[in-house]
């Protein structure tokens, strides 16, 4: 755009130095010429100078038509710059369209001395753009007058010069000064916006699940380790009745089970009847013994007593007593031999009776010899040691009776317990053998899997919205194998009775409201919207996010089941004359308030309005109090300045 200014200017310059020489050269001619053919190069100067602006606003039309051109080709340059450049133009064209009336009107003077000053400033006048152009044109104007300057231009005394154009300088009645374009300089314009009346629909999404509210899991109980093989199953997705068989099962071990387990139960029983028949008789005879042992012990405590009285004074008077009868009988026995010898010395005839008579008195005296030398060394001993030995002997065995009469009154108590211990161990053992009989006998009941309501049969488990272990349990529901015991594996849901959990997100928490309806999406579905209402909130977030439910009718035709998944659409506000304004035009300040810039259409300047603001929806923001209708706002605030 610059370069083509630039071009029309040196255009202009090149028309303006033509016309220029032109003008010189008449003026010398006129010159040389006799005083009465001056009138007449007058009026060719005029007749010339006339065509002259002629040409120039033929120029000026095609630069205008030009710029035009340009601006058409250059999309995206700022408008109003365009319309500066235009008004400089035209300020330009009435510039040089006052020179040239300046020109015609000194032209007209009739003074010759005039026109000849004037003939002689209009060089200097046009020297100066001239010279801007190309300097050196304009030297030949400024040589030619002082040639032709003889007396009769003496005039210049008076110095026309004074009153030359140059001196007027058409710059200052440039358009600079009456500033035509200045006006809308001044006038600055902002892009705003009108305010009307529209409808608010302030919508939010959530991801949701179908839910069943009849969700029965189903689980085989098993104390007793049963083993649950497989015999037949009902198949994934069959509609059974309360009480229908599910699964059935292999109960050959079990039985052969339940009946050693009976055996064992009947033993326990006699056992624990056997103890307590021990225990009623150790009771019985601990009592007697311990009435025995106490009166044994009475007694050996008597005799004790009796021996330290009597028995050691009796035994100190036995030895000597013993062998003082030793001494005794021998003496008897010596004397009686005596005796015999002398009667049958005295008869002088002896037959063998009598021999035989002596010869026995003498074996008995020899015995009560022998006696009384045993007699004298047990005394002798008994005397010196024998005595004491004794005495510390019966002491030790009356101690020896008395301690082991102690330690079997001792032993009756530990003993009884020990026999109660063992009546209760039979006891307790009895007691678990017929819970672990009731517990086996349970098992045998939970073998027979039977459908707990009215339902669909789903294969797996239904946990946080999904199922989980089809695979799994289609798996082991083959006959021979192992059902797990205490696992659920099956799930019984009623298709009918559904209700949707929605997962609402934290940035649309503060639109969420209990009682919102909507429409619901399955993905299975996608051209369905089916209505819903939000029923519950949960205002505890959980990993980012807040858990709802919502009622939601099903479509009967539809195939569709707990677990699956779609999005819910709820419609959070609905306004029909609502004030919207662009998010952009909203500015806070530091005390937190809202404002907005309205346009006062009187002024053209804008006025800040505090504004109290409601929803956003989408990239605009929903003015509740502040603004009107019909007002003008500025769509950025930032550009209120």
């Amino acid at each position: 755009m610059n370069s083509r200014r630039q071009i029309g200017r040196w255009v202009f310059a090149v028309i303006f130095a033509l016309g220029l020489s032109a003008f010189v050269v008449s003026s010398w001619a006129q010159e040389q010429t006799p005083a009465n053919e001056s009138v007449q190069t007058e009026e060719q100067k005029q007749a010339d100078e006339q065509k002259q602006p002629e040409e120039q606003k033929k120029d000026d039309g095609q630069k205008q038509d030009e710029q035009k051109q340009d601006g058409q080709n250059q999309d995206g340059q700022n408008q109003d710059g365009q319309k500066q450049d235009e008004q400089k133009q035209d300020g330009q064209k009435q510039e040089e369209q006052k020179q040239e009336g300046q020109k015609q009107d000194e032209q007209k003077q009739p003074a010759p001395a005039e026109s000849g000053s004037a003939d002689a400033a209009k060089p200097a006048e046009n020297a100066a753009p001239a010279a801007e152009a190309k300097p050196a044109e304009a030297k030949p104007a400024e040589a030619k007058p002082a040639e032709t300057a003889p007396a009769e231009v003496k005039p210049a005394e008076t110095k026309p010069a004074e009153t030359k154009p140059a001196e007027a300088k058409p710059a200052e009645t440039k358009p600079a000064e009456a500033k035509p374009a200045e006006p809308k300089k001044e006038e600055k314009k902002y892009e705003t916006e009108t305010l009307k009346s529209e409808p608010l629909e302030l919508d939010f999404e959530a991801e949701a699940v179908l839910w069943s509210e009849e969700n029965t899991p189903v689980k085989i109980t098993i104390k007793q380790g049963t083993v649950l093989k497989v015999k037949t199953a009902v198949p994934h997705g069959q509609m059974v009745r309360k009480g229908d068989t599910l699964v059935t099962f292999d109960t050959e071990d079990y039985k052969t089970k339940l009946a050693e387990k009976k055996l064992e139960l009947q033993l326990a029983r006699l056992n624990h009847q056997k103890a307590k028949l021990q225990l009623e008789l150790a009771r019985k005879e601990s009592a007697w013994n311990k009435e025995v042992v106490q009166r044994s012990k009475g007694e050996a405590e008597d005799e004790a007593a009796f021996t330290a009285k009597y028995d050691f004074e009796f035994l100190k008077r036995l030895y000597p007593m013993r062998l003082k009868e030793a001494e005794m009988n021998y003496e008897a026995q010596k004397s009686e031999l005596e005796q015999l010898e002398k009667m049958y010395k005295a008869d002088d005839m002896t037959d063998e009776t009598e021999e035989f008579v002596l010869k026995r008195q003498r074996r008995a005296l020899e015995v009560a010899s022998f006696n009384l030398d045993v007699a004298k060394a047990r005394f002798e001993w008994m005397d010196t040691r024998g005595y004491n030995r004794m005495i510390r002997g019966e002491k030790e065995e009356v101690r020896s009776k008395l301690a082991s009469i102690d330690t079997k009154i001792a032993l009756l108590e530990p003993n009884e317990k020990i026999l109660e211990l063992e009546a209760q161990k039979a006891e307790m053992a009895q007691k678990k053998l017929e819970k672990e009989f009731r517990e086996l006998e349970a098992d045998g009941k939970a073998m027979k899997c039977v459908a707990p309501c009215d339902g669909m049969v789903f294969y797996g488990v239904f946990h946080n919205g999904k199922w989980e272990g089809f695979q799994k349990v289609s798996e082991v529901l083959q006959p021979d194998e192992k059902v797990p015991a205490d696992t659920e594996f099956l799930t019984i849901v009623n298709p009918q009775k559904v209700f949707l959990k929605l997962s609402v997100k934290e940035e649309s928490f503060s639109m969420a409201a209990v009682g919102q309806k909507g429409f619901f999406q399955l993905k299975a579905y996608p051209e369905r919207e089916l209505p819903v209402v939000m029923n519950s909130l949960n205002d505890i977030p959980q990993a980012g996010s807040y858990e709802a439910t919502a009622t939601v009718t099903l479509d009967p035709a539809m195939k569709a089941f707990p677990g699956m998944r779609g999005l819910a659409t709820l419609f959070a506000a609905r306004k029909t004359n609502t004030l919207f304004v662009p998010e952009s035009a909203v500015g806070r300040d530091t005390d937190l308030r809202r404002f907005v810039f309205v346009l006062n259409k009187d002024k053209n300047e804008p006025e800040k309005r505090f504004v109290q603001v409601g929803r956003k929806q989408k990239d605009r923001i929903e003015i509740l109090d502040g603004l009107d209708p019909g007002m003008e706002v500025l769509k950025d605030y930032k550009k209120a300045d």
